[in-house]
């Protein structure tokens, strides 16, 4: 199992707390800085990115800053982000730890240690 996703794996919060999670710290974080326009809802984007590790927030954010500043770079008035941006990258970009803890279950069963693991498996 050569793939691991960005960031460390740990059980994810519950809905509840990943949402103060993601607002309080992912999103707050990764966007302290940047030029972010009032129609972002760093709550929703919380309830969307449910299943993303911390580290996939972290390209997300990123990925929407480079939307606007793509856009001065090709002669278009300077912006800040807007919520658009996030949900265009959303809409490309999956959860990358999805995929990888479905192959670590798979290898797991392969492997005959479910018992050892069994938290994985409920």
């Amino acid at each position: 199992m050569d793939y691991r996703p960005p960031g460390r794996f740990i059980d994810l919060p519950d809905p509840k707390y990943r949402t103060h999670y993601a607002y309080h710290l992912a999103f707050k974080i990764n966007l302290k800085k940047r030029p972010i326009d009032d129609d972002v809802n760093v709550e929703k984007l919380a309830e969307m990115t449910g299943s993303y590790s911390g580290a996939d927030i972290s390209a997300i954010c990123k990925e929407a800053a480079d939307i606007p500043l793509g856009e001065a770079l090709r002669g278009a008035e300077p912006r800040k982000i807007k919520m658009d941006d996030f949900i265009k990258v959303l809409e490309q970009r999956k959860p990358s730890i999805t995929s990888w803890y479905s192959e670590a279950k798979r290898e797991i069963k392969k492997s005959g240690e479910e018992e050892v693991f069994r938290e994985l498996f409920h």
